[in-house]
């Protein structure tokens, strides 16, 4: 709704939702979903090891810890079209540089020129933005926000196999490119920082006007119904104004800077300081949860921290399910296993982040753990039965369902766990242990994979990280949550 009252035919939040949509499912699905299907051709074209091609990845989330301070104060300071244009702009430099890699050193540059962009589009954009421009189902988008890193997975990781067959991973590389090129349009256009940047209030916000009213009239009715005496009536009726009031000027914080909040006049009527006051209480009881400087003493902080690291550290598996198909016999029989197998892993993220938005909020335990059960299936699969066709298809999909645990059901246990209070704060922190945990994975992975050279060891490794995750998710969840 619009500040003033108009209400628009289409809120501008969707056209937020859309471009980001967009942004999940061409330029994070082609850096991040897509990586993997150019390692076995990248490591055949300069006549390394397959483990080598892996560390690209590091670089990448080395980049994408350097670069989360800048792009976040650019974020909450600045323009969010900047932001995720600049974001796009480097994913666009980076594979055109990654379409002229001649030598190792030029395919981890061209990782590290990834990360720039990933870092936004991935982790600060789409739930700063959802917390903005949405007062309900504001997790309910991101979710389907998050879900079309899968779609686009599955269906570039297919596209992607068949144009490097078919026109070699050069140009892949530069159709890629092109394609993130064209996202430049939404993220400008598409976009805007806040609501009140269009003149808005977010959207299931009710205006303050109508608020105040619809508590004049309940506080009204009330006093009838009792039938006390005038005197009483009248001391409900601004009481309860007064709660209207308050709901009123919560909303119109949440909807205006700061300063336009410090600008605006104040009502005349004798009344103003006492609606101040229970603005401010409304306030107060609105936005609950821990403090970020008390969060960080509490022990289920480092227990939500070491859940991230085990999480992201386990899903290194999913980005080698091209490259581990390569080494099979029935790989070398069928070259697109790799690849059609990772658009299924791909499907098993998208179908887990869909279906755990909500189911997540109300049983966080079972989730999780239904998540690492099913990635502990599919590294049996991959270690016993993976020249099985269908064998190596049900374990990807498997191990699909766990990896979106992590982008999902981490940031809804932060919130369980502390509230709305300081919840960007807190989990930022959390985040960067995240993607510590990316980069660690593919160093101690990736040398573990060329040191033995064989994968099996890998998917031991992982399997008692799983497992410790599960421990972790058992102890977090028995905590008491500060949101209900």
């Amino acid at each position: 709704m619009v500040a003033g009252g108009r209400t628009p035919r289409v809120h501008f939040g969707y056209c937020v939702v859309a471009a980001l949509v967009i942004t999940s499912f061409i330029p994070l699905s082609f850096a991040i979903s897509c990586s993997g299907i150019f390692y076995p051709y990248i490591a055949d074209e300069l006549g390394i090891e397959k483990g080598m091609t892996s560390y690209y990845i590091s670089f990448l989330w080395i980049s994408t810890m350097v670069s989360l301070p800048f792009m976040g104060k650019l974020l909450d300071k600045g323009d969010a079209r900047v932001c995720l244009s600049l974001s796009v702009g480097a994913m666009v430099v980076a594979f055109v540089w990654l379409s002229f890699t001649a030598s190792l050193w030029q395919f981890y540059v061209g990782g590290f020129i990834m990360g720039i962009g990933v870092g936004s589009l991935l982790y600060l954009a789409p739930s700063t933005l959802m917390n903005r421009w949405f007062v309900r189902r504001a997790g309910f988008f991101l979710g389907v926000i998050m879900a079309f890193t899968g779609v686009g997975g599955v269906v570039w990781s297919s596209v992607g196999g068949v144009l490097i067959e078919a026109i070699g991973w050069s140009a892949t590389y530069r159709v890629f490119a092109v394609l993130v090129a064209c996202t430049l349009p939404v993220t400008l256009f598409l976009v805007a920082s806040r609501p009140q940047d269009k003149g808005l209030l977010p959207c299931g916000a009710k205006p303050p006007a109508s608020v105040a009213a619809e508590g004049g009239e309940a506080a009204a009715a009330k006093g009838a119904a009792s039938g006390g005496v005038a005197a009483r009536g009248a001391v409900s009726g601004e009481a309860a104004s007064g709660e209207a009031a308050a709901r009123g000027a919560s909303a119109l914080v949440e909807a205006t800077p700061a300063s336009a909040n410090a600008a605006a006049p104040t009502a005349p009527a004798a009344p103003a300081a006492a609606q101040a006051a229970a603005a401010r209480d409304a306030v107060t009881v609105q936005i609950t949860g821990i403090p970020a400087s008390q969060a960080f003493k509490m022990p289920v902080f480092y227990c939500l921290a070491a859940l991230g690291f085990c999480l992201n550290f386990g899903m290194y598996v999913y980005i080698m399910i091209p490259s581990y198909a390569s080494t099979l016999d029935i790989g070398i029989v069928f070259p697109l296993l790799g690849a059609t197998a990772g658009s299924v892993a791909m499907a098993g993220q998208t179908i887990f982040k869909l279906g755990a938005g909500s189911v997540g909020e109300k049983r966080p335990a079972a989730t999780v753990i239904v998540a690492l059960c099913c990635g502990l299936t599919g590294l049996a699969l991959f270690s016993f039965c993976a020249e099985s066709m269908i064998g190596y298809y049900i374990g990807a999909g498997g191990f699909g369902l766990y990896y979106g645990v992590t982008n999902v059901m981490l940031p809804i246990l932060a919130r369980r766990s502390f509230g709305d209070a300081e919840y960007a704060v807190i989990y930022s922190k959390i985040s960067i242990v995240s993607a510590v945990s990316n980069v660690m994975a593919a160093l101690i992975l990736g040398t573990l994979i060329d040191a033995t050279g064989s994968y099996l060891t890998m998917f031991g490794c992982v399997a008692v990280v799983l497992c410790v995750s599960a421990a972790l998710t058992v102890v977090i969840c028995r905590g008491k949550p500060a949101i209900n």
